[in-house]
């Protein structure tokens, strides 16, 4: 447990996050952001004599830079410990992200006469992939929804389920995050693909 992050830092936010106000006034733009650190602590028991502790810390900073035409960009990092969060690049990949989509046309969907559907051709940034996969492994790839016969997954154990270019991990040791060495059962974790 990172004793800096446990302290909650509240320096090193204030300091980020107001870089990150003077750095979108540059390109006329507002920014919000959100720099969470926390520490928790899980135990696991049951009446067969099983028990497993831990704590761990996390940290993570998210900033939004919105310009004049309602359009945003999005950056974030996180990390088990706030030292291995850099600032600077949160707010550099969301400023160079704005700059960027300040060149781009308007387009609102939702706007004129025409109301038949409308096909728009979209690519899927890895921030909002992301979270689609953690809702997909939190609730679809889930053990007791998949017993329970409530996930897609049920009855297509050792099936294909994706087209072959696509892999999973399920890495619980993955650096810069929380690394749970047992799962919510206190069975120990490994990692999967």
């Amino acid at each position: 447990l990172d004793e800096e992050t446990a302290s909650h830092a509240w320096r090193l936010k204030v300091k980020a996050l107001n870089k990150a106000r003077k750095a979108s006034g540059t390109i006329n733009s507002q920014a919000s952001g959100r720099f969470f650190t926390g520490v928790a602590e899980i135990g696991v028991a049951n009446t067969q004599g099983l028990l497993r502790y831990m704590s761990f810390g996390a940290a993570s900073f998210s900033l939004v830079i919105t310009g004049d035409n309602h359009l945003s960009s999005f950056a974030k990092r996180c990390n088990s410990n706030i030292s291995g969060i850099n600032d600077e690049e949160v707010i550099e990949e969301a400023m160079r992200r704005a700059s960027a989509v300040k060149t781009l046309p308007f387009y609102d969907p939702f706007e004129g006469s025409d109301s038949r559907p409308q096909r728009f051709d979209v690519i899927i940034h890895p921030y909002a992939l992301r979270s689609w996969v953690e809702w997909l492994c939190m609730f679809g790839f889930n053990g007791l929804t998949v017993h329970e016969k409530q996930s897609f997954l049920s009855d297509k154990i050792g099936k294909l389920i994706t087209c072959r270019n696509v892999t999973i991990h399920d890495n619980w040791a993955y650096p810069g995050f929380p690394a749970m060495p047992f799962d919510l059962e206190g069975a120990s974790r490994k990692k999967a693909t």
